[in-house]
């Protein structure tokens, strides 16, 4: 082959357009891949780290470390350890320890180790070891760890050794170890070991050995071994060498081996075995040497003595 047939224009041209194609094609693989941001109305998506806007109603997806966010109603996707905003009526999620929030009525979700933040009324979901919080009247719900905060009229949910809380009206749970705390008129229930408090009117459940507070004329029980507080007026039963107390015109009741204590015109009841049966030993404060705000036990002989 000459010099001429080796430099001529079709032999040029054919390599050429062969690479100039690949490197094109390549380059818009690499640009749909690590795309850093992306705005649309209505649909976003970009690659990891990258950076995703909708507007209302609108859908954004981010990758991993992305932020995506979207408008009223719209839904907000991230990947992990990103962050996933959406507006009222809105969902966002985001992955394990990212953080998801969502205006009112919306729903939030985030992975392990996340946080959740919903708006009024909404719902917050978040993972192991993670917080979620909702507004007034919302729910949130945590993993094992968590931590969990609910406006008023609403419900907080904690796993295992979490922390659940709930405003007036509202509704704490938690599993063992954990603690529980409703306000005004609200109920607390927390398992083996935990502490249950309840606002006024409250009612306030704990596990075995745990310690259960209401608030004046709420009801506090306590499982075994356990501590149960009651306000004025209130009910207070603990289980077997629990303590029971409550205020004036309330009722303490102890298990086998507990203590009792009540204020002024209170009731206090204890249990015990007479080698047959179970019975209950019942004194008035007031009556038969009986003092208000006096922890009591039962003596061998089933009577009430001073602690």
């Amino acid at each position: 082959m000459d010099y001429d047939e080796l430099c001529s224009d079709d032999q040029d041209a054919a390599p050429a357009e062969e690479y100039d194609t690949d490197v094109a094609n390549e380059d818009d693989d690499v640009a749909e891949e690590y795309d850093t941001a992306a705005d649309a109305g209505d649909f976003a998506a970009v690659g990891n780290g990258g950076d995703a806007t909708a507007g209302d109603r609108g859908t954004a997806v981010a990758g991993e470390y992305g932020n995506a966010s979207a408008g009223d109603g719209g839904s907000a996707f991230v990947g992990m350890h990103g962050s996933a905003v959406a507006g009222e009526c809105g969902t966002a999620t985001a992955g394990m320890n990212g953080t998801a929030t969502v205006g009112g009525y919306g729903f939030a979700t985030a992975g392990d180790g996340g946080t959740a933040t919903a708006g009024e009324y909404s719902f917050a979901t978040a993972g192991y070891r993670g917080t979620a919080t909702a507004g007034v009247c919302g729910t949130a719900a945590v993993g094992d760890y968590g931590n969990a905060t609910a406006g008023w009229h609403g419900t907080a949910a904690a796993g295992g050794g979490g922390f659940a809380e709930a405003g007036d009206y509202g509704l704490a749970v938690v599993e063992k170890n954990g603690d529980a705390v409703a306000g005004d008129n609200g109920t607390a229930t927390a398992a083996e070991n935990g502490t249950a408090t309840a606002g006024a009117y409250g009612t306030a459940v704990a596990g075995v050995q745990g310690t259960a507070v209401a608030g004046d004329f709420g009801t506090a029980t306590a499982g075994k071994g356990g501590t149960a507080v009651a306000g004025k007026a209130g009910f207070a039963t603990a289980g077997d060498y629990g303590s029971a107390s409550v205020g004036d015109y309330g009722v303490a009741t102890a298990g086998m081996n507990g203590t009792a204590a009540a204020g002024e015109n209170g009731c206090i009841q204890i249990m015990y075995f007479d080698g047959a049966r179970a019975r209950v030993r019942t004194g008035y404060i007031g009556e038969d040497g009986l003092r208000a705000n006096v922890s009591y036990r039962l003596d061998a002989w089933h009577k009430f003595v001073e602690v």
